[in-house]
């Protein structure tokens, strides 16, 4: 997959490849469109250049430039978790993840394409599993519920340093490298833009320890992605789960945020960058989350969203990490609600 020629085409050009060849029995299924937004480890010569993880050859790998690149990935994030997740589902699961206030929708998504490039170990078609997670909060800084800027400040820069902080199960986090943005433009409406590369070790119960290496992409959300207040319907419920009420106007106010995490390829680190974990098992995810303002009639909402798609690696039976009566991932993104919230009003009664 040359990422750096898609990148550098975008919009357009992902989807100018969906007339190459295929096999007749596939000819139902798309081509991919957006093939960073999968599970499945990218290789280090798709992301921009750093030198903390440059190749033995070097810089004359064709790298995507940067800014396109960054804005690439955030405009796909966004679409995927807009868009693609099926906020809509008849049937969606709620559940409470106390002290959360709010109910916390669930869906899933099955995502079936040919991959964007075939290769004789890829052929397709091929399938993910992702699972969402949507829950509607008071903006306010009080005991089950959140302010915007508390989520910003605690959820936005260094995301995977600060998930220690009220996940257990996330135990190491060991930063690659930093990209510096400061010069860099990247367009679209994008502001406050980090980029990171981390290495995230998570021990889960009765389970070997696993290792994530991540790129970690971060940015305040355009203005227009921002809802009105004067345009959110009268009869908007803060609780109803199934029907967020969002418009394309934006507001001068503190913009909402985006936090995408993209699998790597852990082997093609340099040897001093890779962890010295043992006992561990590589496995991949992607996520996208999203918090933004619902400015209701009586009381400002906040909308916070998640979408993932992961690779555990090991014995684990993908069945089993589907499942919710089992505790798979679906029922592990509910919790993530409730430890924030828990931490949050931690941080408070501690000032």
């Amino acid at each position: 997959m040359n990422i750096a020629d898609l990148v550098s085409r975008a919009p357009g050009a992902n989807r100018s490849r969906a007339s190459s060849k295929s096999h007749p029995r596939d000819s139902n299924i798309s081509r991919d469109t957006s093939p960073i937004c999968h599970p499945q480890p990218l290789s280090l010569i798709d992301i921009p250049w750093h030198h903390s993880h440059s190749v033995s050859t070097g810089r004359r790998h064709h790298h995507p430039d940067l800014d396109l690149f960054i804005k690439y990935a955030l405009d796909q994030g966004r679409e995927w978790i807009t868009m693609r997740m099926p906020w809509h589902q008849e049937g969606s699961r709620t559940a409470p993840s106390r002290p959360a206030r709010a109910r916390v929708q669930v869906c899933s998504y099955a995502a079936r394409y040919r991959p964007y490039k075939e290769t004789p170990e890829n052929r397709g078609p091929c399938t993910d599993y992702w699972f969402g997670r949507r829950s509607v909060h008071e903006d306010v800084a009080k005991t089950g519920c959140a302010s915007l800027g508390e989520l910003r400040d605690l959820l936005k820069d260094d995301h995977a340093e600060n998930e220690m902080r009220y996940n257990s199960d996330v135990v190491n986090v060991e930063r690659v490298s930093t990209y510096d943005l400061s010069k860099v433009a990247v367009g679209g409406g994008w502001s406050d833009v980090t980029a990171c590369v981390n290495l995230i070790t998570h021990k889960y119960p009765m389970c070997t320890t696993r290792c994530y290496t991540i790129l970690e992409i971060t940015a305040a959300l355009p203005p227009a992605a921002t809802p009105k207040a004067s345009q959110i319907s009268p009869s908007f419920n803060p609780q109803d789960t199934t029907n967020p009420q969002t418009t394309t106007s934006g507001t001068p106010a503190r913009p909402g945020f985006i936090i995408i995490q993209l699998p790597l390829q852990h082997s093609e680190l340099p040897e001093a960058k890779q962890t010295k974990t043992t006992n561990c098992i590589f496995a991949n995810y992607i996520s996208i989350e999203m918090v933004r303002r619902l400015d209701g009639v009586h009381k400002r909402r906040i909308e916070w969203t998640m979408a993932t798609a992961a690779h555990a690696g090991g014995w684990i039976p993908a069945s089993l990490q589907r499942s919710w009566r089992l505790g798979g991932v679906p029922k592990q993104i509910v919790k993530d609600v409730g430890f924030v919230m828990a931490y949050l009003a931690t941080q408070r009664r501690a000032r």
